[in-house]
């Protein structure tokens, strides 16, 4: 696959890349030989998008599939193409007819050139894919055009897979510190703790208050120190702190008492790290303490708590007891052993302990030793002890015997300008670093002659390098207080933050990670954080199918594909059999905004969607061709768009906030470049016949049906483009709750979703058309006669979306609780009006947020929602859950055994919505009649007058001046209601259900007047 994105001119992103040598020799290989045999067998387990891209350089070309050859069962099609087959393929197309290739000749050089027989089926549906506007036959162009823009897509993908962002400007901490500080750490709950080099020590709350603090003194006149690092021995609660009177001191943590001290090192200490075993309990602990002598003395403990109480005994100076550190080689009674290594022939820059690596790494400025990397006491048998010696060996003092290690015994890497800043990354097994030189070098810890990558990006030398493990991020900080993110996998810059956005002045003097409340700590003279941005209303605990809201979800039977799109204006592309992603690409849209509504056509092969700021696209969804623009003349948001077929000829209509219905002819895609206008006749016929802003359109038949946030339904000819008949949703009470949503005394009848029922569009006495209201109530009409059939109360609160099933038998009904209802209508209001409610089948929470869209696929039997909450889920009609799109483990929708519920089943199925009563609301059903109520007059069955709506000025469109257009139940209301509000997204007000379940009612949002807000 990778082969074809070089054949047809796809960049490949940029990096520098070292690697080892193939080695051919037969000799014995040495201790260091050995370990670089081990890292070439390690960094081949790498996860880097690079060694996939080069693979095809080297292993591809040798090895080939045969004929006969098996495939994984979950590889696609594409990923059996190689580069040398590609030519092969070339000359297929250039002997087709026309340069091209049918589905039988497509099939048959797949079989023969890829070796892919007994998966005609896939190869099919790769051919479908190319094949978006069903001409039947694909060209050479348009084949290497789909595998670019799949690949191209797939890579931007990745990069909005990891997509970082700050909260910006950074939080300056107002706290006690004085001067710079030195230190930034953490303590086990998450809260911070941080230290400056005039002793102040402060620990911080977790919302950043600070907590306790603490001047380090020694002494009865109380004598400042001057502090060089801070380590937290946290399991040993004491705090460990190194000073310019070249002492180690130690501090109770809980009260900040002078516990103990260690004096005498040879050099003043610049750098400190503390070690603890957590496989003995953290007894055994190792100190690291780099000087300025470019030596690394390391203290190991095999009990730290006896050693506590052996220095505690010694003789008090200043007040605290005191241990002199050359004592360690005499007394047996402390346990310790006491090394000291010069390393470099500069000051010791950083110092950690690698777990994993069972070594510490000290870089420096030293350009022939910029970073060493060891084990603490060295593995040198006791008849290769040397006297002193320097740059890589042992130099003690003149009372400790004197230790070097052979050459096997350490690991030097050496970089120009030296290195400035380490870190480790654990998941990668990869060390990182950062020079003056300004480049961040990744190495790998057994090769030490040249980085696996080199990253560039930074105007000026690095100052801290701080690997993410968790989530595969490198932050990287230089000394201008730039801030750049990194992904470890492909090495991809992912965030740039520069001093001008997060605000902090001065000179950062020390950094650190907190993965516990995911935050990046600066300090200078005082502390400041910078928190990473959550996507906004969406829990990080949860299976998340997108990073955004949905908004729409569709299901193409013709691959078995599920369609999905987000408010982020990112749409997914779901295999419906194993809830994989197969592909994702960004709608891109010029104007900005997120996507509203989308829909595939019949043929499934293309999606359009419309957006916030108006634009309307219609893409290869298989491949994120945009294949045609469509322009409706303005801005308006499209709230709902659709494919509709009448008399064998198509067209998509948009609805929206223009309160018109925009109608473009389907060409199928037949131009590229140019911008479909909507047909004007449409436009004059529709427009000013809705008040306020059209939310849906459904279509049944020769029939249109478009419904607005005034409660106005309005059925439509899409022959003449003439309205039928105009019908208004009643003000209606759930008597369940008693609940009344209302506008300045008015009901709010604002109708989000109409459907027709497709096998009753030819009858004349059944309810033939349904609709919702953010009452929880649904209608069904009669669009012939516009008589209301019948009317119940679905929920107690406001109804999001529904859906129907094939056979019109099952209505699905989604709230914006997340709850689902399904419905038995096979039998309801068939032949005259109804007043009891249809039997309930079943009942459950689906998701936490408000449900947004919902797909039944007659094939399975299977419900799919979508919902604000990010999630997209799959049911079966009694609750159980199959899967959420996303989730790691894939499922199979023929075996029951592989669906993965992401909660238990007694919290999925809401017991106290099902004491929801479904009496029918206090709406009165009306008959066509010639009788009208007086005004004010409650209506017991009698219909009103049918008046004929006198504003028909469409004489270029047929005549139907002969046509009575019905409407019922016209009731006034005020041009005050405003827009609708976006997903009932304003201040939330608390409503009572009334009910104990396990989930109550979420928070209801009551509809505010919004007519002073802009459109």
């Amino acid at each position: 696959m990778t082969a074809v994105k070089g054949v047809v001119g796809a960049a490949v992103r940029p990096r520098t890349v070292g690697s080892a040598r193939r080695r051919d020799g037969k000799h014995q290989l040495s201790s260091i030989e050995q370990d670089e045999e081990r890292g070439r067998a390690l960094k081949t387990k790498l996860p880097l998008s690079l060694s996939l891209k080069q693979a095809w350089s080297t292993t591809s070309q040798d090895a080939s599939p045969t004929v006969d050859q098996t495939f994984d069962e979950f590889q696609k099609i594409e990923d059996c193409i190689h580069r040398h087959n590609l030519e092969k393929l070339h000359r297929r197309f250039e002997e087709g007819n026309g340069h091209a290739l049918d589905l039988e000749e497509f099939t048959t050089a797949f079989e023969e050139l890829l070796g892919v027989k007994g998966r005609r089926e896939q190869v099919k549906a790769f051919f479908e894919k190319i094949d978006y506007n069903s001409k039947g036959f694909i060209d050479w162009n348009g084949f290497c055009s789909h595998i670019y823009l799949e690949l191209h897509e797939q890579d931007d993908a990745k990069v909005r897979s990891k997509e970082v962002k700050f909260i910006t400007p950074a939080n300056q901490l107002s706290g006690p510190h004085k001067d710079s500080l030195c230190r930034i750490s953490h303590m086990s709950d998450g809260s911070l703790a941080s230290c400056s080099q005039d002793g102040v020590v402060c620990f911080w709350s977790q919302d950043f208050r600070p907590r306790r603090k603490r001047l380090a003194e020694i002494g009865q006149l109380g004598k400042p120190k001057w502090v060089t690092d801070m380590a937290l021995c946290i399991n040993q609660s004491k705090l460990m702190l190194t000073t310019g009177d070249c002492e180690i001191q130690f501090y109770e943590m809980a009260n900040f008492e002078p516990y103990c001290q260690l004096r005498k090192l040879e050099s003043i200490p610049l750098r400190a790290c503390f070690w603890s075993n957590p496989a003995s309990h953290h007894q055994e602990c190792i100190i690291f303490i780099g000087d300025k002598q470019g030596c690394v003395t390391v203290i190991i403990t095999p009990n730290i708590y006896e050693a506590f109480k052996y220095w505690k005994l010694g003789s008090k100076a200043e007040g605290v007891p005191t241990y002199q550190i050359e004592r360690l080689l005499d007394d047996n009674d402390a346990g310790c052993k006491i090394y000291r290594w010069s390393l470099h022939s500069e000051m010791v820059c950083e110092i950690h302990y690698f777990t994993e690596l069972n070594s510490f790494a000290s870089c420096s400025s030293d350009s022939q030793a910029s970073l060493v990397l060891a084990s603490p006491s060295g593995s040198t048998p006791p008849d290769l002890l040397v006297t002193t010696s320097y740059g890589g060996g042992a130099r003690l003092r003149a009372t400790i015997p004197t230790k070097s290690r052979i050459s096997d015994d350490h690991k030097v890497f050496k970089v120009s300008k030296g290195v400035s800043t380490v870190d480790f990354c654990p998941s990668s097994t990869l060390m990182v670093t950062g020079s003056v030189d300004e480049l961040i070098r990744i190495w790998n810890p057994f090769l030490t002659s040249k980085p696996v990558a080199t990253l560039a990006g930074h105007g000026s030398p690095l100052f801290s390098v701080i690997v993410d493990s968790g989530n595969n991020r490198l932050f990287s900080i230089s000394s201008n207080n730039t801030i750049k993110v990194w992904d470890m996998v492909d090495y991809n810059c992912l965030c740039t933050l520069l001093p001008t956005s997060h605000k902090c002045t001065g000179i950062v003097e020390a950094t650190h990670h907190n993965p516990v409340s995911r935050v990046l700590a600066l300090g200078g003279d005082q502390l400041a954080i910078l928190r990473l941005q959550e996507p906004p209303g969406i829990s990080n605990s949860a299976i998340q199918s997108h990073k955004g809201g949905l908004v729409g979800v569709q299901y193409t039977p013709y691959f078995k594909y599920i369609v999905t799109a987000c408010d982020k204006a990112v749409i997914k592309v779901w295999d419906i059999m194993t809830g994989t992603c197969l592909f994702e690409f960004s709608a891109d849209f010029k104007r900005g905004g997120g996507i509203t509504a989308i829909d595939i056509d019949e043929s499934g092969r293309r999606l359009v969607g419309g957006g916030e700021m108006g634009e309307i696209k219609l893409w290869n969804f298989n491949n994120g061709q945009c294949i045609q623009v469509l322009d409706k003349g303005n801005n308006a948001e499209v709230t709902d768009i659709k494919f509709v077929t009448v008399n064998k000829n198509r067209y998509i209509v948009a609805v929206g906030w223009d309160k018109r219905v925009n109608l473009f002819a389907d060409t199928a895609g037949e131009s590229l470049t140019q911008v479909q206008r909507p047909i004007e006749a449409w436009i004059s016929a529709t427009e000013h016949r809705h008040k306020e802003d059209i939310l849906c359109v459904a279509f049944g038949s020769q029939f249109m049906a478009t419904s607005s946030y005034d409660g106005e339904i309005i059925v439509w000819s899409m022959v003449s483009g003439r309205p039928i008949s105009k019908l208004n949703v009643p003000e209606c009470k759930a008597r369940s709750s008693g609940h009344f949503f209302a506008h300045d005394g008015l009901a709010d009848a604002s109708v989000h979703k109409v459907l027709f029922l497709q096998t009753r569009m030819k009858s004349d006495e059944a309810a033939s058309l349904v609709a919702t209201s953010l009452q929880g109530c649904v209608y069904f009409w009669n669009h012939r006669t516009s008589m209301l059939m019948g009317c119940f109360s679905a929920f107690t609160n406001t109804i999001s979306t529904m859906a129907l099933d094939g056979s019109d038998s099952i209505l699905i009904v989604g709230g914006i609780e997340g709850t689902l209802i399904v419905w038995a209508i096979k039998d309801y209001c068939t032949c005259k009006e109804s007043t009891n409610s249809p039997q309930k089948l079943a009942q459950w929470k689906a998701h936490s947020k408000d449900i947004t869209s919902i797909k039944f696929i007659d094939n399975w039997n299977i419900v799919v929602t979508a919902s604000s909450d990010g999630s997209v889920k799959l049911w079966l009609l009694n609750g159980t859950l199959i899967g959420t799109l996303g989730q790691t483990a894939r499922w199979s929708l023929t075996t029951h055994t592989s669906y993965q519920p992401s909660l238990p089943h007694t919290l999925l199925i809401d017991q106290g919505l099902s004491e929801v009563k479904t009496s029918p609301p206090s709406v009165a059903l009306h008959p066509s009649s010639s009788t009208s109520p007086k005004a004010g007059q409650q209506h017991h069955g009698a219909a009103p007058d049918v008046p004929v709506i006198d504003d028909l000025e469409d004489n270029e469109l047929a005549d139907l001046s002969d046509m009575a257009i019905p409407k019922t139940n016209d009731i006034t209301r005020t041009s005050s209601v405003g827009k609708r509000l976006r997903h009932l997204r304003s201040a939330a007000a608390n409503v009572s259900s009334g009910r104990h379940g396990v989930y109550s009612l979420l928070p209801c949002q009551p509809l505010q007047d919004t007519t002073s807000r802009a459109s």
